[in-house]
């Protein structure tokens, strides 16, 4: 049976919906709040690991309803060539502006 360990609060673990996988999108909760930037068209950095990691840059956004990176095509590549949609992504918050993405398993 896999054991269920809480995660840090700075790490969570986000379902690939159609529009998170299709358009490159990292959303947030309000539980992340705390560690994301204040204002909105921010410039972050991303992390995408896996046999090759890689850095890209996205945008973050925020608006009454929601709080979201976008990182255009080359993260909806990487989510395409690691990931079948529904499938778990691990995002961690290093700082406001740079965050890691990995499967689950990888890594805390």
């Amino acid at each position: 049976m896999k054991e269920n360990r809480k995660l840090p609060a700075n790490i969570f673990e986000m379902i690939l919906g159609l529009e998170y996988y299709t358009k490159g999108i990292i959303g947030f909760k309000k539980q992340q709040s705390e560690f994301l930037p204040l204002g909105s068209g921010v410039t972050v950095k991303i992390k995408l690991e896996g046999r090759i990691a890689a850095e890209i840059t996205g945008t973050f956004t925020r608006s009454d309803s929601t709080t979201k990176i976008n990182g255009k095509n080359e993260l909806i590549d990487w989510y395409k060539k690691n990931f079948k949609q529904g499938d778990k992504v691990r995002v961690k918050i290093e700082s406001p502006i740079y965050y890691i993405l990995s499967k689950p398993e990888m890594n805390s």
